[in-house]
């Protein structure tokens, strides 16, 4: 889901042409909830726990109330900018098929490009989510032999650890598909499911679990290519075989003081063109602009490379 999609769109010159492009394979806006700023500029509430504090609350008769700061604290941020552009020259018009409207599908296109790098920020490797510094703990698990791996025991480690930082019980968990089906894999899974689930129908997209051990789960599917400049391709999953899981506010965007893991700070996403005679083309450009921010590291665990022995 595309951050823009709960939220209104800002247009130049091509009025609703950026709402047009929506992959499913980014779900960012899942975990790391948009929270709509006007200023480039300002502060937002960060959790910090004082809440859990037993406070004096007695107050003397004709006396004021005590006077506290409840759980909360601010920090700075600062919105960055992201956009891209492409030409549709005058030549390429002429030669289009009839019916293509190159205009949009070049908005797509860098829209795609913006999203997948938005995607990275928050699941690829040191990204939001993946950074120990982000969460209120990680381990390192090794789920390679089917027969004794143990997901539900590890996994638990972190509800329990998010539980004891945050008061909250974590709602969502985060993985690639392959990650999944491998879990459908060990001893330990298909022994608890046997009476429930039919393995031998599942395991393409559409038929792997919506949730595990309570949780949601989110299914991180968007890829990348690792290869360097001038080298042939070499695309790889997203968030490789680390699983992040932790506590998202239900809502589909946030207000202040309101706990959760993270928040996508953004103030505007739109569409623009313009005349270019000198190269004999339209420019069109797409912006979306927005800062990743931790609201909560104590609502968010990391489990890394439950893959690699």
């Amino acid at each position: 889901m595309a951050l823009g999609a709960a939220h209104t769109h800002y247009s130049k010159l091509l009025t609703g042409i950026s709402v047009l492009y929506t992959n499913p394979a980014y779900v960012a806006d899942l975990i790391v909830k948009p929270y709509t700023v006007t200023q480039d500029n300002d502060v937002y509430t960060v959790f910090d726990k004082t809440g859990f504090t037993v406070v004096n609350d007695v107050r003397a008769d004709r006396a004021s109330e005590n006077e506290i700061q409840f759980g909360w604290k601010y920090e700075p941020y600062r919105i960055e900018y992201h956009g891209l552009k492409d030409a549709v020259t005058d030549k390429q018009r002429r030669n289009a098929d009839q019916g293509l409207d190159l205009d949009a599908t070049s908005i797509e296109v860098i829209k795609d490009m913006i999203l997948l790098a938005k995607e990275q920020r928050v699941f690829g490797s040191g990204g939001l989510l993946r950074t120990a510094a982000n969460n209120v703990g990680s381990a390192n698990i090794d789920w390679t032999t089917l027969t004794s791996a143990s997901p539900r025991g590890d996994v638990e480690t972190g509800i329990n650890a998010v539980e004891a930082a945050s008061g909250r019980t974590p709602n969502t968990i985060a993985m690639a598909p392959n990650v999944m089906r491998w879990i459908m894999r060990t001893s330990e899974y298909r022994e608890e499911t046997k009476y429930t689930v039919n393995l031998s129908t599942q395991g393409g997209a559409e038929d792997l679990p919506d949730s595990l051990y309570g949780m949601k789960v989110v299914y991180v599917g968007a890829l990348i290519n690792t290869a360097k400049k001038g080298l042939a391709d070499s695309l790889d999953r997203l968030m490789s075989d680390d699983i992040w899981l932790g506590y998202v506010h239900p809502g589909e965007s946030l207000g202040q003081k309101i706990l959760t893991h993270s928040a996508c700070i953004w103030t505007e996403e739109y569409a623009r063109k313009w005349r270019d005679d000198d190269i004999e083309a339209d420019w069109m450009a797409y912006n979306l602009n927005y800062v990743n921010k931790v609201v909560a590291k104590e609502c968010g665990y990391l489990l890394t490379s439950v893959l690699t022995a």
